[in-house]
Order: structure tokens, then C-alpha cells, then sequence
């Protein structure tokens, strides 16, 4: 067998065994690859990056990666993952002047290429140790500019708004992002927008997102973020009065009085707190201060039908259990915690599940303004979505500040297109409305930011009318 092949039979071990789970005898057999084969980009990008991410707290090995990658990236400069290790490594090194020259030369090679800019933004406004937000934001422009259905951009836009304290900006930005054809983090813009549409009171909308994104995180990387949230938006639901657990009862009971079935045993509610009743005496002595106030806690949520955290270190479920466990507590006592621990569980799980349930499951209802806008856009129709945002109904400044973007963005790709009197229109429109924000804006980085926006339409309108 040649050398070249050699090195594919050892590049393809390595990443079997990183599938299988075997790091370090991957990276042993990535490096062997290398030796074999030092033409061989993939294996040095992989090698790399093991060596700048597992080991980066071996200088040797830290130095060793940042070679390995700049070398992959040097072979293959139109690959995207190789340049994203290595000006990542060279952030984590503190190399941030070298980072910034990489990104800096791989958008003088490749002009019209959205993904150096989109890596510019990261560097200047979202890595560790940023601090250009506006620049990053001009970037994050750049990158949707060249390539509109850019996932990844729209979602570092939001990210980067979000920071900024611009929660309009962030919740269009994540939105286009959900809605794009690449986003490699779906999962956190679907939350992201849960909690911002959540910050406006748009609960059941909330509630559809935070699902989605709970089918999309198929590995929990965001369960201990997202199962608070949950929990918080459906505690908020019910404060509203929108939901009761008391109201499903009744449905359910009168469905099953039509239906001729006989009555339903008591509600596991009622069932719960009878027990917990029952076991509160037992558990008044001193050294069970913790067990009782956790069986008064369970008492009160059954009561009120609320919804706690499920995974909270305190939680009534793991104080219960522990104390059915402990041979501090009485043996008679055990089988009853253990009990109602389980009940407990078994009520919040169902009351978790029935807010989920009820979601609106399509926030953008087909045939909505938005979803025409869209239609027209993807056409190529300016005019038709210069109409539609023209008559669109703004009700408050979130909206209002749709439309500006909605109208900027259309405007961009308009100009692209040749079509300099739609462009020109569109801007103005955007222009208008945030000349109309930002004379209301109040708080002093809010408005900072709508006084931005206002300068670079103004800028933006210029282009068109010195053609």
C-alpha cells in the first residue's frame, strides 16, 4: 500500500475511533496520517483541532494544534472549518492580532464569501476578549449582505443584540435565522426567541419555540437552560389566568360524563395533597426541618396547580427521596416519602406536558404579513413588499422596528439586483420609521442604537442616489 493511501486508511481510522469515542487513539492515528501524508488538509484540520481543544492546557500541544491548522488552512483556503479552528486556537492562545490577520486575509481572497465576514463579526464582538460591537455588527450585515439565507450570521446577530441590549434586533435576527437554510444552532435560536417572545408576553408563542428547540437539542446541551424557561413561561401562564389545571379537570370529566363512562377517580392533585396531609405530622421533629418544609412546599404547588424547575438541587423530589433513603427515617415512614415523591413527579410531569401542549404551534400563521413579505422577497418582487410593509399596521415599537429592518434588508438585496428606485424606496421607508423610534427612545443605549441605525440609512440612501 502507497504512502497516500496509507494516510486515507489512517485518517478514516481516526475518525472512526472519535465516533466510537476513543479522543487520544483518534488523534494518534490522525498524526500518523499526517506523518504519511503531509498534503493532507482534513487530517491536519482534525488533528488540530483535537490538539487546541482537548489538550489546550499543554502549551507544547497548543502550539503543535495552531501549526497543524494554519498548515490545513493553507492547503485549503476556501475550506471554512479549517480557518474557523485556527482563528478560534489563535483566540484561546491570546493571539487575538494574529486571529484578526488571518480573518483579515481570507476576505481579501475570497471578496464575495459570507463566511470570513460572519467569522470577523465572532472575532470583534463575540469571542473572549471583544470589544468592537459595532464593528461586529456591520459584519455579522456583511455576511447576510452576500449570502441573505446565512443562518449562522442571523444568529451571531442575535446574539450580538442581545448583549447589546437590543431585543427587537435580536428577536427578528433569531427569527431569520430559524428560518434559514444554515444554522448549525437551531436549537438555541429556537430558545433564544422563546425567551425574548416570553420577555414581551407572548407566552403560548414562547411555549412553541422552547418545544422546538427541545426536539432539537437531541443531546440536552441546553436542557439545564431550557427546562427552567419552560417552567418560568408556564408559571407565567398560569398567573395570567390563560391556563388552569382545575379547567382540564372539569373538561375532562364532563367529556367523560357525555361519553357515558363512569366518573373519574379523584385527580392525582387532590390524591397528592391527602398524603402530604397525611405524612406532615410525622415529620414535625427538628431533625426533619427539611423534609417538612419540602412536604409543605409539594402541599401548596398541588394545591395551586403551579409549576416548579424539575432538575432544581432543592427540589421537593430530591429532599424526599434522599429522606426516604436516609435510615435516619423512620422504616414505616420510607415507603410513604417514596410515594409521594413519585406523585409528585407524575403531577409535574403531566402539568409540564399540557403547557407544551398548548402552544401555537405555527407562530407565523401561512398568509400573515410576514409570510407574504417573505413570498415576495424570495421572488424578487420589491414593489409587492414595499406594498405589504407600506400598509402593514404597526401596534408598537417592536413592530414598527420589523418593518425598519424588514424594509433595510429588502432594500440590500434590491440594490444588488439592479432595481434602484425599489431600493431607494425601501430605504426611505426604513429611514422613517427609525427616525421615529429613536426620537422616542429613551434609555441612552437604546437610543444610541437607533441613532446608529439612522446614520446608516442615511448612508445607505446615498449609495442609491449618487448612481
Amino acid at each position: 500500500m502507497h504512502e497516500p493511501e496509507r494516510a486515507a486508511a489512517a485518517y478514516e481510522a481516526g475518525d472512526r475511533l472519535w465516533k466510537q469515542g476513543q479522543p487520544e487513539a483518534a488523534l494518534a492515528s490522525l498524526l500518523q496520517a499526517v506523518a504519511l501524508n503531509p498534503a493532507h488538509p482534513n487530517a491536519k484540520n482534525f488533528a488540530g483541532w483535537l490538539l487546541t481543544t482537548r489538550h489546550r492546557n499543554e502549551p507544547s500541544a497548543m502550539a503543535q494544534g495552531i501549526v497543524l491548522l494554519a498548515e490545513a488552512h493553507t492547503l485549503a483556503p476556501a475550506e471554512d472549518r479549517p480557518l474557523y479552528n485556527l482563528v478560534e486556537a489563535l483566540v484561546v492562545a491570546g493571539q487575538r492580532a494574529q486571529a484578526l490577520a488571518v480573518v483579515d486575509a481570507a476576505i481579501a481572497a475570497r471578496p464575495h464569501a459570507a463566511e470570513p465576514h460572519n467569522l470577523r463579526g465572532w472575532l470583534l464582538g463575540l469571542a473572549d476578549g471583544a470589544d468592537d460591537p459595532k464593528g461586529a455588527r456591520d459584519e455579522f450585515a456583511a455576511a447576510i449582505g452576500l449570502q441573505t439565507w446565512y443562518g449562522d450570521a442571523h444568529f451571531n446577530l442575535g446574539r450580538l443584540s442581545l448583549q447589546t441590549g437590543d431585543f427587537a434586533r435580536a428577536e427578528i435576527a433569531f427569527a431569520a435565522a430559524i428560518t434559514s437554510r444554515r444554522c448549525w444552532r437551531a436549537a438555541e435560536a429556537h430558545l433564544r426567541l422563546g425567551e425574548l417572545l416570553a420577555r414581551r408576553g407572548q407566552l403560548r408563542r414562547a411555549l412553541g419555540h422552547l418545544r422546538r428547540s427541545a426536539e432539537l437539542d437531541t443531546a440536552g446541551a441546553l436542557s439545564v437552560v431550557l427546562a427552567p424557561t419552560v417552567q418560568a413561561v408556564g408559571q407565567a401562564l398560569l398567573a395570567s389566568g390563560r391556563y388552569f389545571l382545575h379547567a382540564l379537570d372539569e373538561a375532562r370529566r364532563s367529556a367523560a360524563i357525555e361519553a357515558g363512562t363512569p366518573t373519574p377517580r379523584p385527580s392525582s392533585r387532590r390524591s397528592l395533597t391527602k398524603r402530604a396531609r397525611e405524612l406532615l405530622p410525622s415529620f414535625g421533629d427538628p431533625a426533619f426541618t427539611s423534609v417538612h418544609a419540602a412536604i409543605e412546599q409539594v402541599l401548596a404547588c398541588a394545591e395551586a396547580g403551579e409549576l416548579l424547575p424539575r432538575h432544581a438541587d432543592q427540589s421537593p423530589t430530591l429532599i424526599l427521596e434522599l429522606a426516604a433513603a436516609s435510615p435516619a427515617t423512620p422504616q414505616p415512614l420510607q415507603g410513604p416519602l417514596y410515594a409521594l415523591a413519585e406523585r409528585w413527579n407524575s403531577l409535574q410531569r403531566s402539568l409540564y406536558d399540557e403547557l407544551i401542549e398548548r402552544e401555537e404551534s405555527d407562530p407565523e400563521p401561512p398568509g400573515s404579513v410576514r409570510a407574504r413579505v417573505a413570498e415576495h422577497a424570495a421572488a424578487r418582487r420589491w414593489d409587492a413588499a414595499l406594498a405589504e410593509l407600506t400598509a402593514f399596521q404597526d401596534t408598537d415599537d417592536h413592530e414598527l422596528l420589523w418593518r425598519a429592518y424588514q424594509a433595510e434588508t429588502l432594500a440590500d438585496r434590491a440594490r444588488r439586483d439592479g432595481d434602484a428606485p425599489a431600493a431607494r424606496s425601501l430605504y426611505r421607508l426604513a429611514l422613517r420609521d427609525f427616525e421615529c423610534y429613536a426620537s422616542g427612545a429613551t434609555s441612552g443605549g437604546e437610543g444610541m442604537s437607533r441613532m446608529l441605525d439612522v446614520h446608516r440609512l442615511r448612508e445607505r440612501l446615498g449609495l442609491v442616489d449618487d448612481r
